[in-house]
């Protein structure tokens, strides 16, 4: 990060001074504090928050307590995304993992087949399906520009959300 931005840069300060010291996270929204256990946890791991929530009643303090500190931490603020749940993702699969190796081999063999077909399933979805108009909508825009000059178009949605340097190579004017 340092390198590209060219000045020494340290994320989890930067994470400070914007989502806590600024607050400017709110202006992508806000959500109560049990979120991440009511959604985002579930969202994320799916069926292996069963395994999780049992196995945590075992796990040995260094796994748990980063997990249960950056959670608590989190839930504090008012803007939340999974996103920000990844440095979890070790420590909650450590805790799985721990947990699932008491299965049977018989049941770790149907849970393995279980996992594979539904994550096929669900990135096949994910990426052809799900979301898919913010695709063809850059691609619409893409093609609107051209030869008879610059054309603009309005996104009704947040500027991120688009895919658009890698859909629009006309002179097209976008405004959000």
């Amino acid at each position: 990060d340092s390198i590209f931005y060219s000045t020494p840069t340290i994320v989890p300060l930067n994470f400070f001074l914007i989502n806590v010291y600024q607050n400017l996270g709110v202006n992508y929204g806000s959500h109560p504090w049990h979120w991440y256990l009511s959604s985002a946890v579930p969202a994320l791991l799916g069926p292996l928050v069963v395994p999780l929530f049992q196995g945590a009643k075992d796990a040995p303090v260094a796994l748990l307590l980063p997990l249960v500190a950056n959670v608590g931490a989190l839930s504090l603020l008012p803007h939340k995304e999974i996103r920000f749940l990844q440095l979890c993702l070790p420590f909650a699969t450590l805790i799985i993992s721990r947990q699932l190796v008491h299965f049977s081999t018989s049941t770790q063999s149907i849970l393995k087949s279980f996992f594979l077909v539904t994550n096929i399933c669900g990135a096949v979805f994910l990426s052809l399906v799900h979301q898919r108009g913010v695709v063809d909508a850059a691609i619409w825009a893409g093609q609107q520009g051209g030869n008879e000059g610059s054309k603009d178009v309005l996104f009704l949605m947040p500027c991120h959300s688009t895919p658009l340097y890698s859909h629009i190579h006309n002179n097209v004017t976008t405004r959000f």
